[in-house]
């Protein structure tokens, strides 16, 4: 993934798009719209020209980090980035109570479903177990997430979808984090959508991307982070890049369930597409309208029982409308009830998002169903090359695959398709076999 990934409009980044500035999900005023129906977010002044090198400071007690000018990152991206996280902060002081308990027994579902459901797949003579943990991408729990099935799992190798020369990266911010940041966030709590969201401060946020941005700042790896990236992540109370980081540190030893010390290093391989071209045409958003988004609305509100697409409507309607954080407020709230769909409510609704653009009249749309679907048969075969030893150069029995929303789902479906077809070949072999057997018999 060159980095930016999501299945939906307005959520699961599709591709993780790396390589260049990772693509806004809150566009500043005045600037094109994002084409997902959320329109143009916070208003900014324009900055006059910075020379290249400037220093940027998120907090005090952290020391400053130097910044791309073309990223849009200034010394003011604090003050913004926490007054859309303030915004949000109203909201989480009246979610639901019925999203709440929703959104703990998905999480239990998405680690039972990673856990207890591996997917048995063979190369080269060998079989080894994929155990598919579906985030969503940058959610600020995917360190726990990941925390509750590691020592359960006990990988030999993590496949992440993204592409293979970003690894490094991960490690150097895992590394790059204060020591007591990631085992808190691995140890919030999955009972609770509300215990979970208070469980990371301000400040925690601010470590957690000063982080990122000092890696970034040493011109180590080609990784850029812009601004609205940083907007975005904290309007939806997210982590950037959460689960890559959290992935690597545990690969690291840093231990499953927030503890540490006496844990096997692991191997993190990155298996998406190596095109950039592919995965650029795959991120495209510009012709996403505001017909759009209002569709994917009704679509994943009709996905939920009446009482809780009540409840999330009632939500929705006391966000002030027409303010710069209206858009950012609505996505926060949208964000949280995909989270909290049950596995059979997430495939009866992405099936039906992916039914709706086949039918799209915008062909670019169109597109992105094929390439999505080729990404996720590329990810697979790149499974398969981790388990027989090809990738990595040695076999691995368990393998924990972090991947985004929708990719494990189409990963399950292309494998049982293959097991299907190869059960079907061997069927025909054996008749054909049986036969030219009785052919034989007969000639005697």
């Amino acid at each position: 993934m060159l980095l930016n990934r999501r299945t939906c409009p307005h959520s699961h980044r599709s591709a993780r798009r790396l390589a260049t500035v990772c693509n806004a999900k809150v566009k500043k005023q005045g600037s094109k719209s994002s084409g997902k129906g959320f329109g143009a977010a916070p208003a900014q002044t324009v900055a006059s020209p910075r020379p290249r090198g400037l220093k940027v400071q998120l907090l005090d007690d952290l020391p400053p980090f130097l910044v791309d000018p073309d990223s849009g990152i200034t010394p003011g991206t604090r003050d913004t980035c926490l007054f859309f996280m303030n915004k949000t902060e109203e909201l989480c002081g009246r979610l639901p109570k019925l999203l709440d308990h929703c959104w703990a027994q998905a999480m239990a579902g998405v680690i039972d479903e990673c856990v207890s459901r591996p997917l048995a797949i063979s190369s080269g003579g060998h079989t080894a177990n994929v155990h598919l943990l579906d985030v969503t991408h940058d959610d600020f729990v995917n360190p726990a997430l990941l925390a509750a099935v590691w020592d359960r799992v006990r990988p030999d190798a993590v496949a992440l979808d993204v592409q293979q020369s970003y690894v490094k990266t991960f490690a150097r911010m895992a590394k790059a984090m204060d020591p007591a940041l990631l085992p808190k966030l691995a140890a919030a709590p999955l009972t609770s959508l509300s215990g979970a969201l208070d469980h990371a401060d301000d400040f925690d946020r601010l470590r957690w991307h000063h982080a990122i941005l000092s890696v970034v700042g040493q011109g180590a790896s080609s990784l850029s982070v812009s601004e609205d990236a940083l907007v975005n992540a904290f309007a939806n109370r997210d982590l950037h890049l959460s689960e890559c980081i959290a992935a690597a540190h545990l690969a690291a030893g840093g231990g499953g369930g927030g503890g540490g010390g006496g844990q096997r290093s692991v191997m993190v391989h990155g298996i998406d597409v190596e095109d950039d071209s592919f995965l650029t045409a795959l991120d495209a958003d510009d012709f996403w309208t505001e017909a759009d988004q209002a569709a994917f609305q009704q679509r994943l509100l009709g996905a939920v029982e009446p009482q809780l697409r009540a409840a999330v409507n009632t939500w929705l309607q006391g966000i002030p409308k027409g303010t710069s954080s209206s858009v950012p407020r609505q996505r926060f709230v949208l964000s949280r009830l995909e989270s909290a769909l049950s596995r059979t409510q997430a495939e009866a609704f992405r099936a039906a998002f992916e039914t709706w653009r086949a039918s799209h009249p915008e062909p670019r749309v169109r597109e992105q169903s094929g390439l999505r679907a080729s990404q996720s048969g590329h990810l697979l075969a790149r499974l398969r090359d981790l388990a027989s030893g090809r990738l990595g150069g040695r076999r691995c029995g368990t393998v924990l695959a972090v991947v985004g929303c929708g990719h494990a789902a189409r990963i399950r479906q292309l494998a049982a398709a293959a097991a299907g077809e190869e059960r079907g070949e061997g069927a025909q072999a054996m008749g054909a076999a049986r036969l030219a057997g009785s052919g034989a018999a007969g000639g005697r």
